[in-house]
């Protein structure tokens, strides 16, 4: 698909859908860096300090979230793009969720072999909320809202504004942020999801496959 390049009037309109994209990036990530922050001094080590962001991650992340959407809701709206419609179509519903199955395994393992080849891995936390609350956040909540932040906003607003590598980076940086003590493997993760949407075009595939990875990753504890 051939995008338009993007004059300085769409450039200049392109700042409140950052806006958009990066509110609960950089709301969820500040509270995670001022706990951590607090925490850091009283802490025998890294691992112990990031103990109270490990069990508030669980609970803020679902409340910033769920306050948000409304807003990238009437964003849509304002801009008469209908989420149904972008969803999924009954026509590739099979292929969506096969692609989406292909996606998941790839960017989990992509993430999996980035981590290994940088060492770029915070200490595993020592507790954590019970399973079933993490399958309601990560695997109910989390990817649908996220996945229309991060992934439906950068393609259908910012790239015909700025291009589509900026919508891009964009995006996945954002995404990114949310989960900054992953230490950018949600990036890489976010990047090839956001390959996979781009291609299929409906946001089923990036929900299932967000989704899916993170219910292998709990299973794997």
């Amino acid at each position: 698909m051939t995008v338009p390049k993007a004059n300085a009037e769409a450039a200049r309109g392109s700042g409140p859908i950052v806006g958009l994209v990066f509110l609960p990036a950089l709301v969820v990530a500040a509270v995670g860096l001022g706990l951590l922050a607090m925490f850091r001094s009283q802490a025998a080590n890294l691992a112990e300090a990031l103990q109270p962001w490990h069990r508030a991650y669980y609970f803020f992340l679902p409340a910033a979230l769920v306050l948000v959407s409304p807003l990238l809701l009437r964003g849509l709206r304002r801009r008469n793009i209908v989420l149904r419609q972008q969803w999924v179509s009954s026509n590739t519903l099979a292929g969506d969720l096969a692609v989406a199955v292909l996606a998941a395994v790839c960017g989990l393992f992509a993430a999996v072999v980035y981590v290994h080849v940088t060492h770029f891995a915070l200490p595993h936390p020592m507790e954590l909320p019970a399973p079933l609350w993490r399958i309601v956040v990560l695997v109910v909540l989390a990817p649908p809202i996220k996945e229309i932040a991060f992934r439906l906003y950068p393609l259908l607003l910012l790239e015909p504004r700025v291009g589509a590598l900026p919508a891009y980076f964009l995006g996945t940086l954002a995404f990114a942020i949310v989960d900054w003590h992953n230490l950018g493997a949600s990036f890489i993760a976010g990047s090839i999801w956001y390959l996979f949407y781009r291609w299929r075009r409906r946001l089923i595939v990036p929900i299932a496959a967000h989704a899916l990875a993170n219910l292998i990753a709990i299973g794997l504890g």
